[in-house]
């Protein structure tokens, strides 16, 4: 997997794309939760701030739910409640 490689830097720009691209929720599930569980700060940030770009509601549901797996973090608490904000007015 591209989180684990040790030139994963490389990679970054295409995780995003992943992140931020259309398609299966089922696979942006995956991405999200291993991104936040690898505890890789760039990549716990990346997800973090795929909360402000997302549009869907489903989606963002599957990033907040990823996102509330992680220990107690500023920037992904500010990202969830964001969200969760987002979530409401939906």
């Amino acid at each position: 997997m591209l989180v684990a490689r040790p030139d994963r830097a490389l990679f970054h720009d295409e995780l995003r794309g992943r992140l931020r691209a259309p398609g299966s929720l089922t696979v942006l599930r995956y991405l999200v939760v291993v991104m936040a569980a690898s505890r890789r700060r760039e990549l716990m940030d990346e997800v973090a701030a795929a909360v402000a770009a997302e549009r869907d509601p489903q989606r963002l549901t599957v990033i907040v739910e990823a996102l509330e797996l992680l220990p107690n973090d500023g920037t992904v608490a500010r990202a969830v409640s964001v969200a969760q904000t987002r979530l409401q007015g939906c």
